[in-house]
């Protein structure tokens, strides 16, 4: 009886068993990759989930007053990206924690609107997107609107634009556009913009950092307050700052 030749059965283990782990390690890189590509484009995965359950924790209602100190250093939460308004060098800093979907920070408006005006010049403003898309789903939307407004200088008169109608569907958020005299081919590309993203994850983590409760909230210099203060409040914060 002839032998049966089995020297290509035996080169195909031999081949299989130096493949395998190659092929694992391949499949581990493209995992890898993936997940890199991922966080270059979008943000690390973990601190995006961080964000929605911790918002979605602490979205509680906002029309409450609330002062309290801060530790962390106020220049180290003011980024490139963050529209800003008035002196660089004003003796008193105010940023802004905002989601343009949320009442109470509608109902601040106008509060803030007069403070500007009133103490413009000794006020360096600073906004801060704080989108909780959790109860505000047009929220976000609003925010990167408002960003690609300011990547054509005209964030303040949008967010204005926004809080004055009120209005935060897609077809709003162009029309405010238009209403701007903005570059539409540049704001409808701004839109999708993965760093526009990153952007407003940027803020929403600086929330966290400070333990936002909820919107609006505003540091003043080392103070956070929390809620719809009213103007005379304003006045009494403001002008204890300046004598400091």
């Amino acid at each position: 009886m002839t032998p049966k030749n089995t020297t290509p059965r035996k080169k195909t283990i031999f081949f299989a068993a130096i493949l395998s782990p190659i092929l694992i390690i391949l499949v581990l890189f493209l995992i890898l990759l993936s997940y890199h590509l991922i966080v270059e484009r979008f943000g690390d995965p973990e601190l995006q989930e961080e964000i929605a359950q911790k918002y979605g924790q602490k979205t509680e209602v906002q029309k409450v007053q609330r002062v309290s100190s801060i530790s962390e250093a106020v220049n180290a939460l003011i980024h490139p990206h963050n529209p800003q308004l008035g002196p660089p060098d004003a003796p008193i800093t105010l940023i802004m924690f905002i989601d343009f979907e949320c009442p109470f920070c509608s109902l601040s408006f106008p509060i803030l609107e007069s403070v500007i005006e009133t103490y413009g010049p000794a006020l360096r403003v600073v906004f801060k997107h704080t989108p909780i898309e959790s109860m505000h789903p047009l929220a976000k939307q609003a925010s990167v609107a408002a960003q690609c407004a300011h990547e054509q200088n005209q964030f303040w008169a949008y967010y204005r634009l926004l809080f004055s109608t009120e209005q935060l569907d897609t077809d709003s958020l162009i029309t405010h556009a238009k209403t701007l005299n903005l570059n539409l081919s540049t704001f409808s590309t701004c839109l999708t913009s993965e760093e526009i993203q990153k952007q407003i994850l940027t803020d929403l983590q600086d929330g966290l950092t400070l333990k936002l409760k909820g919107t609006p909230t505003y540091i003043i210099n080392n103070q956070k307050v929390e809620g719809v203060v009213p103007k005379e409040t304003w006045d009494t914060i403001i002008l204890n700052a300046l004598q400091k």
